[in-house]
């Protein structure tokens, strides 16, 4: 009898039922969107709005816990496309807000991970999601890739 494939089999079935709880909680998580109908990242204040500009370049604005936008400081700002294509795209400061210079890939239904650091010696927050450019048929009226609907 072997017993080395069943005990990777158990051990697999044990490491898949441990995630799935985990799995549920990422897929829970609701979304918000931002004053310009971009997603609003979880984060501690100031909060860091995603919105892809009509250019398909990338800003990113800071808002406060009075959802006032604050200029940023210190905030550094990565967003990695993954797909048929890869880009990493950083995002500069100019007046409010945090722009990249490049585009996104053209299309959508790829990966994003825009990864928010507050300052350039700590560790980065990242932020996984399918980036869907269409605009949601439900009632919000957001990009897909903000959408709030409960849909």
């Amino acid at each position: 009898m072997k017993t080395k494939p069943k005990i990777q089999t158990l051990l697999a079935c044990l490491a898949f039922t441990v995630a799935l709880p985990a799995m549920a909680d990422e897929e829970a998580k609701e979304v918000e969107a931002g004053a310009r109908g971009g997603r609003l990242l979880a984060t501690e204040s100031p909060r860091p709005e995603f919105f892809v500009e009509k250019d398909h370049t990338v800003s990113v604005k800071f808002y406060n816990e009075a959802k006032e936008v604050v200029a940023p400081t210190t905030q550094q700002v990565t967003v990695i496309a993954t797909g048929a294509k890869k880009a990493k795209l950083a995002l500069t400061k100019k007046e409010d807000a945090l722009v990249s210079t490049e585009p996104l890939p053209e299309g959508d239904g790829y990966n994003l991970v825009v990864q928010v650091r507050p300052d350039a010696d700590s560790r980065p927050e990242n932020f996984r999601f399918t980036f869907l450019n269409h605009i949601c048929g439900g009632t919000c009226g957001n990009p897909e890739y903000a959408c709030t609907c409960d849909e």
